[in-house]
């Protein structure tokens, strides 16, 4: 089977690797103000939001660069899910209150309840949703394409139809690919370390 096709952010990715300095600073214009919007509603200041946004693309870059890396989706909501969760632990860290839930525009998000238990609770979610797309990215385009068809389709037989092979087939690779998921988010070491907090 051919590899999944890259979304058309890829570009940024692919930039961001190179060291491209006018990708980089195209990253900078088009994204910094969101990041800049969401960091400001969430309790931070300019200088929060500054470093915040550099962390987050060094983060994005440990990330890709270190392995042939696909973006299945747009760059952005990439971007925003690694510094949502980055902002999180570090409000999580200063204690502070008030955090507030409201995505800048473009972006969805789950309201929660404004207490600690729930910003806690809210982020480690946050957390295993970060690990759980990372651990999915390294299994292989045949792996990731049966799990996806089977998780929208939501029916093995029609899964199987769409992916043209059997039922019996589509069920074993579904399962031998849920292990493999499975064993690679276990073995990831923000897993043990999330679960030992």
């Amino acid at each position: 089977m051919s590899s999944e096709t890259p979304h058309p952010d890829q570009r940024y990715i692919d930039g961001l690797c190179r060291k491209d300095p006018q990708v980089i600073r195209e990253i900078y214009q088009t994204f910094n103000g969101t990041a800049k919007k969401y960091v400001l509603a969430n309790s931070g200041n300019l200088q929060d939001a500054e470093d915040l946004f550099n962390q987050t693309l060094i983060i994005l870059i440990q990330n890709t660069c270190r392995r042939e890396f696909t973006l299945t989706g747009a760059f952005g909501g990439y971007l925003m899910a690694i510094l949502r969760r980055k902002w999180l632990d570090e409000l999580k860290r200063r204690k502070r209150s008030g955090v507030t839930y409201g995505m800048p525009e473009g972006y969805e998000i789950e309201a929660a309840d404004e207490s600690s238990e729930a910003t806690d609770e809210w982020a480690r979610n946050d957390h295993k949703r970060e690990i759980f797309l990372r651990c999915f990215e390294q299994l292989s385009d045949n792996c990731r394409k049966f799990l996806q068809t089977s998780w929208e389709v939501g029916d093995m037989k029609k899964a199987a139809e769409l992916l043209e092979t059997t039922y019996a087939y589509a069920r074993k690779r579904k399962a031998n690919c849920m292990a493999k998921l499975v064993a690679l988010v276990r073995q990831d070491p923000e897993y043990s370390q999330l679960f030992n907090d």
